[in-house]
């Protein structure tokens, strides 16, 4: 059975990056299922957000700067989960979740 879970960004790194929880929840998962990883940009993606609003990029860099951190969360779930999947849209999460699809 195929099971998709949310982490919120800050739940991955507010201050800095939650090493132990990570472990924590790798360990917790049960081996029977299949997890596929949907990961946000959480208080730092937006802190350089609005870093950038301040130095005048325009929201094309804006969006990619949030999209790079959220990148960098989803990297450091991966290491702490390597058998998980990871998606980039939520049409392949879903597809992922009903049984069938692969990440991205």
């Amino acid at each position: 059975m195929n099971v998709v879970i949310s982490l919120g960004g800050s739940v991955v790194f507010s201050d800095r990056p939650n090493v132990d929880l990570l472990k924590k929840l790798a360990k917790a998962l049960p081996r029977k299922y299949s997890y596929g990883i949907v990961v946000g940009g959480g208080k730092i993606a937006g802190r350089y957000i609005e870093a950038g609003k301040k130095l005048k990029e325009n929201n094309f860099d804006l969006d990619q700067l949030g999209i790079t951190v959220t990148q960098a969360n989803a990297r450091l779930v991966k290491a702490a989960i390597p058998n998980a999947m990871f998606f980039t849209d939520i049409e392949r999460a879903t597809s992922y979740l009903l049984g069938g699809g692969k990440a991205a």
